[in-house]
């Protein structure tokens, strides 16, 4: 199994190279304010890293919910069996 993901990544961080050498020019970014030129797989990078760091987020609710519950179910446990 650890060789496995071991060839996965490897495959990924190839796909990701070959990604950049491909699309390596600048791309115009205009928002309300102004105008940025980006480096085109800089950008790519950033936003997987912004949609990474929503998703956790988003998570951040029902992680605590559930840590919380599994707490209670052992102090549960603990009054039953002590």
């Amino acid at each position: 199994m650890r060789l496995l993901s071991i060839i996965i990544s490897i495959l990924l961080i190839i796909l990701g190279i070959s990604f950049s050498i491909l699309n390596s020019h600048d791309v115009s970014i205009n928002y309300f304010v102004g105008q940025k030129t980006v480096y085109f797989p800089l950008l790519v990078l950033i936003l997987l890293f912004m949609g990474a760091l929503l998703s956790v987020i988003a998570m951040l609710p029902m992680i605590i919910k559930l840590k919380y519950g599994v707490q209670n179910r052992a102090r549960s446990a603990a009054r039953v069996s002590g």
